[in-house]
C-alpha cells in the first residue's frame, strides 16, 4: 500500500523498524503488540518518520469514561470484554518525525492519513503534555482527561496518612518513612501499590521494594485521553 503527501510517501511497514528510529522518542524501548505501522519516506527513498499502533490496554480510564455504556456489555469473565477492545480499538503507541523534517505539519499529516488506513473502529491516545495533546486535536481527535482512578486515590491516602512523601525525587525519604509505619500500614500500602501496578499491566516480576517506587511514577501520570472514531455505530454509542 502506498499513499502520497507532497513529497513524502507513507508506507505499510514491519514494527521492526521502529529500531531505527528508537533514539528519537522518549520511550526507550520498542512499543509492545503492535500490530501495524507506517513508515514516512522523502521522495529520494530517505526515512522521515515512523507510526506504529498497538492492542490497546485492557483497562483505561478515559475508554471507561468515554465508552462505559458499550463496553459493560461485554462481561470481563472470559476475557470477552478483552476481545471486544482488541477487536475495535488501537492505540497510537508510538509516533517520531525525525528532526529535519519537524516543525513542518508533516507530524500532523501523517497522523491523519495512517489513522484513516488503520484497521480499527476506534483509534486511541495517552497524551501526557500539552503539545502532543494539542497534536492529537489538530488530527481530529476528541480529548477527555477522566476523574483519578479509586486505586490512585487510595494509594494517595495511604502514603498521606504515614507521611510518606509522594514525590518521585524523595526515594531515600520514602523509605525511611515507610520502615516508621506499622506493619499492618505496611501491608495495606503494598496491596494498594499492587491493584495500582495491575490496573497499569505493569507489575510483571518486580522485587518487594521496587513495587512502592513503580506505582510512585504511576501517581504522576495524568494523561489526557484522545480518541478517533471511525465506526459511525461507537459514535452513537459514546453519545448516549
Amino acid at each position: 500500500m502506498l499513499i502520497e503527501l507532497p513529497e513524502l510517501v507513507i508506507r505499510r511497514c514491519g514494527a521492526e523498524e521502529y529500531d531505527g528510529f528508537e533514539r528519537w522518542h522518549y520511550c526507550a524501548s520498542r512499543p509492545g503488540l503492535v500490530c501495524e505501522a507506517f513508515l514516512l519516506r522523502g521522495i529520494a527513498g530517505e526515512k522521515a518518520g515512523i507510526i506504529t499502533f498497538s492492542y490497546p490496554p485492557a483497562n483505561c480510564a478515559g475508554r471507561n469514561a468515554v465508552f462505559g455504556k458499550l463496553l459493560k456489555r461485554f462481561p470481563q469473565a472470559g476475557g470477552q470484554r478483552l476481545r471486544a477492545v482488541n477487536a475495535h480499538f488501537r492505540i497510537v503507541s508510538r509516533i517520531v518525525i525525525l528532526p529535519e523534517y519537524r516543525g513542518l505539519g508533516i507530524g500532523r499529516k501523517f497522523l491523519i492519513k495512517t489513522v484513516q488506513f488503520c484497521s480499527a473502529g476506534c483509534v486511541e491516545a495517552l497524551s501526557a503534555s500539552a503539545r502532543l495533546g494539542n497534536l492529537f486535536a489538530s488530527a481530529g481527535f476528541k480529548r477527555c482527561r477522566p476523574a483519578e482512578s479509586e486505586k490512585k486515590m487510595r494509594l494517595k491516602a495511604l502514603l498521606t496518612q504515614n507521611r510518606i512523601p509522594l514525590a518521585r525525587t524523595s526515594k531515600a525519604q520514602r523509605k525511611k518513612a515507610l520502615e516508621n509505619a506499622s506493619y499492618a500500614q505496611k501491608e495495606k500500602i503494598q496491596r494498594a501499590a499492587v491493584n495500582l501496578l495491575k490496573s497499569y499491566g505493569s507489575l510483571s516480576r518486580r522485587a518487594e521494594g521496587e513495587i512502592l517506587e513503580k506505582a510512585v511514577e504511576k501517581l504522576e501520570l495524568k494523561p489526557e485521553y484522545c480518541f478517533f472514531i471511525k465506526n459511525p455505530k461507537l459514535i452513537r454509542e459514546a453519545e448516549k
